[in-house]
């Protein structure tokens, strides 16, 4: 399920953490309610997410790190904390999968995984923390700006066709994309959850240590820009940011939000579709 290799994730490591916000972090830990609480890390990829958040806030829980690449997990396993974390592989397209990989959570969470997900799956995960009133922490969802500096004639044109691509099928059906933010908070609204949203953005700069996030992140977006149909101007703008990634000026802000769900006394009205 992931499709992701641990080189990248690793190398986005840093950056992500830094993107992050601590304070959404530490309010979601703090509505755990249990006293020795599963915590569900879904699509888990080698287990940076609980790794962050056990640095914001040391906990009792049980990490229940989940993803459907064993090798993935593997490396998950080894960098949490010790008999606290336990790996389920599951491929979490399958409804009954991400029903079952949730059972007996206190609370769940996520990075980088709602952007690829559809609606329908949205919907189910919305309406699963709902019924088990539970808080959720979906974190580093992509929300379709992109900046680049120095600026470049094909910037619009690859950052519309990139974000067109991200509308495909990554494997749970047609992806929500960019639209992934908004429609996540919306659906928990109307669940009857207090919904907090922040901005959790990339800063990078191949000045300052960022090439190595720069490099495979220009090739991917070239990539499915020219998938997407744009297929001259992403040649252009992937050997123009090439030169300026060459001469360490490339800078760049991908823009993510980081959202937090926590179920509220009030509650959905009875038999609401979340549709």
């Amino acid at each position: 399920m992931s499709g992701f290799d641990s080189d990248w994730l690793d190398a986005r490591a840093v950056v992500d953490e830094a993107a992050r916000s601590d304070a959404l972090a530490a309010r979601f830990l703090g509505a755990v309610q249990a006293r020795s609480p599963v915590i569900a890390d879904l699509g888990c990829g080698t287990g940076n997410n609980a790794v962050f958040l056990e640095g914001v806030a040391k906990t009792l829980a049980v990490w229940r790190l989940i993803d459907g690449d064993a090798e993935l997990l593997t490396v998950a396993r080894g960098r949490n904390p010790g008999a606290r974390a336990e790996t389920r592989l599951a491929d979490l397209s399958d409804p009954e999968a991400l029903a079952a990989a949730l059972e007996g959570a206190a609370a769940v969470t996520c990075s980088a995984l709602l952007d690829l997900v559809s609606k329908q799956w949205l919907m189910a995960l919305t309406g699963l923390v709902a019924s088990a009133r539970i808080p959720v922490l979906a974190a580093l969802t992509y929300d379709g700006r992109m900046e680049f500096t120095p600026a470049h004639p094909a910037d619009a044109a690859v950052t519309a066709a990139f974000n067109r691509h991200q509308q495909g099928d990554k494997g749970f059906g047609p992806s929500l994309g960019p639209t992934a933010p908004a429609a996540f908070e919306a659906l928990l609204v109307r669940a009857g959850f207090d919904v907090e949203s922040v901005a959790s953005d990339w800063h990078l700069d191949a000045a300052a240590g960022g090439a190595a996030v720069l490099a495979p992140l220009i090739d991917g977006i070239a990539e499915a820009a020219a998938d997407a149909g744009e297929a001259e101007a992403a040649d252009i703008w992937y050997r123009g940011r090439q030169g300026d990634l060459e001469k360490s000026r490339l800078q760049a802000t991908i823009g993510h939000r980081d959202i937090l769900g926590i179920s509220s006394p009030r509650s959905a009205p009875e038999g609401e579709d979340l549709a």
